[in-house]
Parts: C-alpha cells; structure tokens; sequence
C-alpha cells in the first residue's frame, strides 16, 4: 500500500515535470499555454502516447518519433527530478506527520495538513519553473515568484497553532521574516551597487521566497547548496565551455531554487546533525 502511494505521488510529481517542461517553453517563446503539445524542432503535434512522462523519452530513445531529432535531457530530468521532489515532500509533510506518532484531532487538523502539503506542492512547482526559465533566460519570473511568496506566507498561517495574540504570533513569524529579508536586502545591495555585475535583478526576490517557504534554521543548508553546488557546476560549465571565460554569465536562480527545493526535503534532518555537533 505505501509503495503503491509513493509511486502515485511520483508518477503525479513527473506529470508535473512534464507540464513544467511546456509551460517554459511556451512562455520563453511567447506562444499561447492553450494546444496541443508538439515537438519543438518539426513543430508536429504531439500524440497522446507520446506524452507519457519520462516513459515517452526511454522507449523513443531521446528522439523525436516524427523528424528523428534528439530529444532535449532537459526534459526527462526535469520530470525526473520534480517526481523525486513531490515524493520527499509528501513523505516529509504528510506521510511522516499523519502515521509516524503525530496526534491530529478532528477533520479541521488534518485539512490543514491537506492544505499544507498542496501549498508545499506549488512552492516546488515554482522553483522548478522559475530555476529552469533562468537557467534557459537568466530572467527570473517575478509574477510566479510572488505566487510562490503567497503560497508561502498562506502556509506560515495555517501551520500556527498557538493563541491568537500579537506577541506569540510575531515570535512564531520572525525566523521567516528574518530569513527572508535578511538575505534578500543582501542580494539586492550585491545588485545596486555593482549595477548588476556581482548579482542579477531578480535574485533578491528569490530570497524572499526561500526565507518564507523554509524560515530559520532551514534557510541555512538551503544557501550552502545553492552556493557550494552551484560554484562546483559553474566551474564545470565555465571549463567545459568553448570560450573558458571565467566572467561567462551563469544564472543563480536554478541554484537557489534547487537549494529550496533540497532544504524543504532534508533541511531539518542536516539542522538537527550540527545541532547535535555543536550542542554535544
């Protein structure tokens, strides 16, 4: 039955994948969100038995079915990777808390545990969007992040379950607003002051993301893969690349979002492991 669960949750998680894969693609070239799906080099219409994610690329063997071309890796890995996601953050967020000796009393907690885990859902469904169209733009999407910043501040509420009154409320609220701001108000200084040469425009926003999503201590591992990941792979990208400039542009945002995506999962095993070194 738990494997039976898990694999739904990881076939809906590649479904997702796949629709991120066509969502960015529509947006970065400006083509309508409605049709069918159709392959990007022929531009022919994808049939139904080609859509099945992850699946579709094994048995055509990464080439398109209809003009032979090669099939992007982008798009089994970003489904792959978004399946992997939706099944750590399920087990994370609901599967752990529901059967694993958390007590929930009434229809009222275990709705909100409901909520929580769709919330946390669309907040990974953000980061994989955001993350791929900086990584194929180096723009970041402002709108779908705000979207992410409201899912995030909606979670933050519905998780509070002390008295309704303003002192315990804004102690509950500060690891996130400090995790937020904290290092967005640094991410912007790197962009004004170097005019955008240290850090990109959008970065900030980012930032703010992360902090509501994951608050403080889990903001922590989150930047150290984003930082140690992404520093490891850009120097790949710069050395494997033809020009081997070490001033080649590469976005951060994948980074980012891929260390969010991390630290919703793991953040608070790695806390709790340098809690116990520190603390003995």
């Amino acid at each position: 039955m738990v494997t039976i669960l898990y694999a739904l949750v990881f076939i809906f998680g590649l479904s997702i994948g796949s629709f991120v894969n066509a969502f960015e693609y529509r947006i970065r070239e400006n083509k309508s969100i409605s049709g069918r799906s159709f392959c990007p080099h022929c531009k022919h219409q994808l049939a139904w038995y080609d859509l099945f994610p992850l699946l579709s690329f094994i048995l055509l063997r990464g080439k398109c079915r209809y003009c032979g071309k090669k099939i992007s890796w982008q798009y089994p890995v970003v489904e792959f990777l978004t399946g992997v996601a939706f099944v750590g953050v399920f087990a994370k967020y609901f599967w752990i808390p529901a059967f694993a000796g958390m007590t929930f009393e009434g229809t009222g907690a275990t709705l909100k545990l409901v909520v929580s885990l769709l919330l946390t859902f669309f907040i990974v469904f953000i980061a994989v969007l955001v993350g791929l169209h900086d990584y194929k733009t180096t723009y970041i999407l402002s709108l779908w992040v705000y979207a992410g910043v409201l899912a995030a501040v909606i979670r933050i509420a519905i998780s509070y379950q002390g008295v309704f009154a303003w002192q315990p409320i804004v102690s509950f609220a500060t690891p996130f607003a400090l995790a937020a701001f904290i290092p967005g108000l640094f991410f912007y200084s790197l962009y004004f002051f170097s005019k955008g040469r240290w850090m990109g425009e959008g970065e900030y926003e980012l930032a703010i993301l992360m902090g509501l999503a994951l608050g403080f201590p889990l903001i922590v591992p989150a930047y150290y893969f984003a930082f140690i990941v992404g520093s490891v792979l850009g120097l790949i990208l710069v050395y494997g690349s033809k020009q081997k400039q070490m001033n080649s542009e590469i976005p951060f945002g994948p980074f980012l979002m891929g260390g969010l995506a991390f630290a919703l999962i793991f953040g608070q095993q790695i806390a709790d492991f340098y809690a116990r070194i520190i603390l003995g």
